[in-house]
């Protein structure tokens, strides 16, 4: 068994990474996700937190104030 050492990866380098992989992808790249919201938290910073959900499974989301201020939702 082989296993890779690597230093540990700063928070940005991470989000580099993985936005590099989501922009290289064509199915990520213009992927849309649909569930049910849970967890909602409107920050005071205008950082919008809370979960996708179905019946199987969950993602934690971050839509932040930059993207958020044309953001509708409607019943």
């Amino acid at each position: 068994m082989i296993y890779l050492v690597t230093k540990p990866l700063k928070v940005s380098e991470i989000n580099q990474y993985i936005k590099k992989m989501f922009s290289r992808d064509l199915i990520l790249s213009n992927v849309k996700v649909e569930g049910e919201i849970s967890n909602f938290k409107h920050h005071y910073s205008g950082h919008m937190y809370f979960s996708l959900k179905d019946e199987k499974g969950k993602i934690k989301c971050v839509m932040f104030k930059s993207d958020n201020r044309f953001f509708r939702v409607s019943a």
